[in-house]
């Protein structure tokens, strides 16, 4: 079982490289509506109108901590539109996620979330850790945790089912859908830790293919064992 820190890591977030292009974006902007009412007032008028309303926009989001930190973990950088506060940010160099706490980062310890977050790629004969997937207590039981994907190949049963199904409506037709369910460990206590996503990115900066499944869970333990037992960084990029 990996060893999470007791006091998590932190980085501080670099805000000054996000609010440089904030700040040259207003400069430029400016400027260049200073020109164009000079030249012509009546364009320039409405230019005006559209370029406060952009400046307000970016006054506003000039307020987050924009820019970029270094993982906790390993030191990669992390790159963000902005770090809003309270928000978790995944490394792509070891999987780890990091939360927003002020202006720093902070790599997380056994944070236990209301819903299902942290992804993992989901693969036959993975293996799963001895953890609650909801709280990231000791896990005494499991619970099937099912859904719906497309089928790989058709067999005998879907097409006796499909010829049945043709003499009633006139057309041919075959089951394209079936329904799965993997046991994930659970405690006493809870059955609400875990979902599957097929065929969608669970996460900004992770691309799939559309028919790659991912093991959605709220527990961070549960999460970084699950990667360490299955020699995973938590998706595949």
């Amino acid at each position: 079982m990996t060893d999470l820190p007791q006091q998590p890591a932190s980085s501080q977030i670099d805000t000054e490289a996000g609010k440089a292009w904030v700040r040259g974006f207003l400069i430029a902007s400016g400027g260049s509506a200073l020109l164009t009412v000079g030249a012509y007032f009546l364009w320039g008028s409405c230019a005006a109108v559209i370029g406060v309303a952009i400046t307000i926009v970016l006054l506003m989001s000039a307020t987050g901590n924009h820019g970029d930190a270094t993982c906790p973990s390993c030191q990669t950088t992390i790159e963000a539109p902005v770090f809003e506060e309270g928000s978790f940010h995944r490394c792509i160099g070891c999987g780890s996620f990091s939360s927003v706490r002020g202006p720093a980062l902070f790599l997380c310890a056994d944070e236990a979330l209301p819903t299902p977050f942290f992804p993992a790629p989901l693969e036959e004969g993975v293996a799963m850790p001895p953890v609650c997937a909801s709280c990231g207590g000791v896990a005494t039981r499991t619970v099937g945790i099912k859904w719906t994907q497309k089928k790989q190949t058709l067999d005998a049963k879907d097409i006796a089912i499909g010829a049945i199904a043709s003499i009633a409506t006139g057309s041919l037709t075959f089951s394209s859908r079936e329904r799965c369910e993997v046991p994930v460990p659970h405690c006493e206590e809870h059955s609400d830790g875990a979902r599957v996503q097929v065929g969608r990115s669970p996460a900004p900066g992770i691309s799939i293919k559309l028919d790659e499944l991912f093991l959605i869970v709220r527990s961070y333990r549960f999460y970084r064992e699950y990667c360490d037992v299955n020699d995973s960084k938590g998706a595949t990029l």
